[in-house]
């Protein structure tokens, strides 16, 4: 009787769990999670961002450590600001404004903005690895010498 009991609470829990995140809408979860992966990101918490990752899912193609490797020796990340969210499906966006710190003399703060592939897996938002790796300094000091046209945006990694 006892495990009866107990069985029924933790079916109305997990009955309420998956309620409460069923009444959230997709864009206000994807802008949440988003939110959270690149605070992750600027704290160079690649641990927590590489959970956030697509490619960290079972018969993901990149290991953590790999994950890590790829933000050795890059800009790091001032400022992240979620700029626009959209949904299609399980398939989502993210537009973000970017400042990144350059390591040369004056510490020099470069904006950019990027646009980020996500994909929803088990109802869960996450980030959609992107296959080419993060840009680099240079990379970065030659789009500031040659900036976007207005209204154009990233479509690469951000550092």
């Amino acid at each position: 009787m006892r495990w009866a009991r107990r069985l029924g609470i933790l079916g109305i829990v997990l009955l309420w769990g998956c309620a409460t995140m069923a009444s959230k809408p997709p864009e206000q979860a994807l802008l949440e999670r988003a939110q959270s992966y690149w605070e992750a990101r600027r704290l160079h918490d690649l641990q927590t961002a590489y959970a956030m990752e697509s490619t960290a899912q079972p018969r993901g193609t990149m290991t953590a450590f790999d994950y890590a490797q790829r933000f050795r020796n890059r800009a790091a990340l001032h400022t992240t600001e979620i700029q626009n969210v959209t949904v299609n499906g399980n398939q989502g966006e993210v537009l973000v404004a970017l400042e990144m710190m350059l390591p040369i003399r004056g510490r020099a703060i470069v904006k950019d903005t990027s646009r980020q592939a996500w994909v929803r897996i088990g109802g869960v938002w996450y980030h959609q690895t992107s296959t080419q790796p993060p840009r680099t300094f240079g990379e970065v000091l030659r789009s500031i010498r040659a900036p976007h046209k207005a209204g154009e945006e990233s479509q690469g990694e951000a550092p």
